[in-house]
C-alpha cells in the first residue's frame, strides 16, 4: 500500500486502548475477530477517535475493516453509521469519516456467504 511505517506486533489492542498506549497512526486496518463483541470495541475506538478528532478541529484518521457482510444488518453497526453521520452534521466538516462497502455478491445478487 505504500506505508513505509507499519506496525505489525502482536499487541492487545484493548489493552493498549485501557492504558491509552495506541501507538499514532496515519490509518487503521484490522480484521478483528468475528466473535464476542470485538466488533462492537473496535467501532466504538474508532467512534470515539474521529469525536476527538473532528473537536480538535482535525482530520479525521480513515480506517479499514474487513467484516463479514451481515455485520451492517446488526444494530451496532446502525448505531457506529448514524453516530458518524452525527458528527459530520453537527461539526459540518467535510473531512468527517466516509462509509463505503465492497462486498462480493453471488450468483443470485446477494451477498456471498462463506462457502
Amino acid at each position: 500500500l505504500g506505508f513505509r511505517r507499519v506496525i505489525h506486533r502482536c499487541r492487545d489492542f484493548y489493552q493498549d486502548i485501557a492504558n491509552d498506549d495506541v501507538p499514532a497512526f496515519h490509518v487503521l486496518l484490522t480484521n478483528p475477530p468475528y466473535s464476542s463483541d470485538h466488533k462492537k470495541r473496535l467501532l466504538d475506538f474508532i467512534l470515539q477517535r474521529q469525536r476527538l478528532r473532528l473537536e480538535a478541529k482535525e482530520l479525521t484518521e480513515p480506517f479499514l475493516l474487513l467484516l463479514p457482510s451481515w455485520t451492517v444488518g446488526k444494530a451496532f453497526f446502525r448505531h457506529f453509521l448514524s453516530s458518524l453521520a452525527q458528527l459530520k452534521a453537527k461539526t459540518g466538516e467535510e473531512h468527517a469519516a466516509e462509509v463505503f462497502y465492497l462486498c462480493r455478491r453471488g450468483a443470485k445478487g446477494r451477498p456471498e456467504k462463506y462457502g
